[in-house]
């Protein structure tokens, strides 16, 4: 089965294994909360009577059940664990795209959680797996980008990187993660008083309705970049001005557009500047002007992005 689970579907498969066995394990929750209610009402309607005899052979039979539900819960957690453990080995995953791993550890992270508030387990079958294919993808990720990164070295012109005066490295899709960090902090002394109380566990939010490995639509961030500036300038309108004046003669002076004879030979020579001089120098200049800009190479822009990473 797993040689058939490309890429592309590994990801949904994953997902729909974990929402699969989700209900196995909710069902086995909500057998254990009905007899859990039952009992709680058995025992005070049998308080109410006088057979003691009864009382106790069905303490003894409520006692019995609750036992055998309990030792369920760690086998069932096991199974879930081995059936997991076989799918994420079975794929090499240091082909995915980086942010297609991070969401797989998401995943195996939320079923680690709700390992926790089912029996109580640490999940050390799960833990093992993920970190085998972790230190697997990251070995991979490394050498690939180190081979990037001296492709770049040696390819380098050291010439700017047209980007945009307002440049920031939170732009970068690397970085995104930071624009939380960026928002007004809250003194404490402002801060809302927060009732101490117990979270909800998953179980407690999806016992009605959902599941907790639906996957999300928006999971990945398909924003695009705009941090580069059009042939050096800010925005095309500006592109576009910016020419519109190199094509103008109004800031060219007076004298040089004069055509003069020379008094020895009457000849009419060219111009002593030409036009294209004249809007070439005056392109550089405007290219000079802008030390707003920040001085970046593309084998700038690729390290930082591997910090990011």
């Amino acid at each position: 089965f797993l040689q058939h689970v490309t890429p592309d579907s590994y990801i949904p498969c994953l997902a729909d294994l974990c929402k699969a066995l989700w209900e196995v394990m909710l069902s086995y929750y909500r057998t254990m909360e009905w007899h859990g209610k039952h009992d709680s009402e058995e025992t005070a309607a049998a308080s109410e009577g006088s057979n003691v005899m009864s009382t106790e052979e069905t303490n003894f039979d409520r006692s019995y059940v609750k036992k055998k539900l309990e030792h369920g819960l760690t086998r069932i957690w096991q199974d879930v664990q081995l059936k997991v453990k076989t799918y994420l080995l079975g794929t090499d995953l240091s082909i995915f795209k980086y942010d297609d791993f991070i969401f797989v550890l998401d995943i195996v992270s939320r079923l680690m959680q709700v390992g926790e508030e089912f029996c109580g387990s640490k999940s050390e079958v799960l833990q093992e797996s993920i970190r085998k294919q972790s230190i697997n993808y990251f070995k991979n990720h490394h050498r690939i980008r180190l081979d990037e990164l001296r492709m770049f070295l040696e390819n380098e012109t050291w010439e700017l990187c047209p980007v945009k005066s307002n440049f920031s490295i939170l732009q970068l899709h690397e970085f995104k993660f930071l624009e939380q960090s960026r928002s007004p902090s809250v003194s404490p002394s402002k801060q809302p008083l927060v009732t101490t109380s117990k979270p909800m566990t998953l179980f407690e939010q999806y016992c009605s309705a959902g599941n907790p490995f639906e996957i999300q639509a928006n999971h990945k961030d398909e924003e695009t970049e705009d941090v580069l500036a059009s042939n050096g300038y800010e925005s095309d309108e500006q592109e576009k001005s910016a020419y519109q004046e190199y094509d103008s003669d109004s800031d060219v002076p007076e004298e040089l557009k004069q055509d003069y004879v020379d008094e020895q030979t009457g000849d009419v020579p060219v111009k002593s500047v030409s036009r294209e001089t004249l809007k070439s120098r005056k392109k550089s200049d405007y290219s000079l002007n802008k030390v707003n800009a920040p001085i970046l190479t593309n084998t700038t822009l690729n390290v930082i992005r591997l910090v990011g990473e």
